[in-house]
């Protein structure tokens, strides 16, 4: 029996979003952790219906994934509102403390 593969990559990028926990969520804009660290730099994701983007906490940038613009602009707004809360998660997953959800945008 032959099993398909799949090229679909955002069927890939939900199966990795199940490995995370939501800390906010606002106009249909999930924003996600790893509650494991696997990079050095303190990272957050966000997924907006089949889109999905990376972004450095520090720098405050997307690195990998696509969003729509409009939707990129939101993240990144909440994201400089919210710099300090997601630095402390990262630090707070590095102690084996959990992840706190953070205030959405509004």
């Amino acid at each position: 029996m032959m099993i398909a593969q799949t090229t679909n990559t955002s069927f890939q990028s939900n199966l990795a979003l199940k490995n995370m926990k939501v800390i906010s969520e606002f106009y249909g804009v999930k924003i996600l952790m790893e509650e494991q660290i696997k990079y050095i730099n303190p990272i957050f994701h966000a997924s907006y219906g089949d889109f999905h983007g990376s972004f450095l906490a520090k720098e405050l940038k997307m690195y990998k994934g696509f969003l729509p613009q409009k939707i990129t602009s939101l993240v990144l707004e909440w994201a400089y509102n919210h710099r300090d809360e997601i630095l402390e998660n990262y630090l707070r997953v590095l102690k084996n403390e959990g992840i706190k959800e953070i205030e959405p945008l509004i």
